[in-house]
């Protein structure tokens, strides 16, 4: 039996010719071309599957969620799988560097509030 991808009336994906299929919802979404008679697709644009992994296990992350669950839901059995899909940028080393000033922060102020 194949690995199958369900929502609400039928398949998303069959994973025995997912590629196919994930051409053809680039081309729809208008990303990438796709000829359905020859069944090729053009060079240029487009998103990889692996490419919404990246994106999964970021957004879910920046949500809050534990990794442990962000594991299970992308399917990866080793923290060093999820370290090479969890893509750092700017933003996030940004976010981080202030979220520890405002802990230290709120860390100096603490002692001075406890005391009276």
């Amino acid at each position: 039996m194949s690995k199958q991808f369900h929502v609400q009336g039928g398949f998303v994906f069959d994973s025995t010719n997912y590629r196919m299929e994930w051409n053809k919802a680039c081309a729809k979404a208008g990303l990438r071309d796709f000829d359905e008679k020859t069944r090729t697709r053009g060079e240029e644009g487009g998103a990889r599957l692996h490419d919404c992994r990246c994106s999964g296990a970021v957004n879910l992350l920046r949500a809050g969620i534990d990794e442990g669950t962000v594991l299970k839901i992308g399917g990866w059995k080793t923290r060093a799988m999820l370290d090479r899909y969890n893509v750092m940028d700017e933003w996030r080393i940004a976010a981080g560097l202030k979220k520890g000033g405002d802990f230290v922060a709120g860390e100096m102020i603490a002692p001075k509030e406890r005391s009276k």
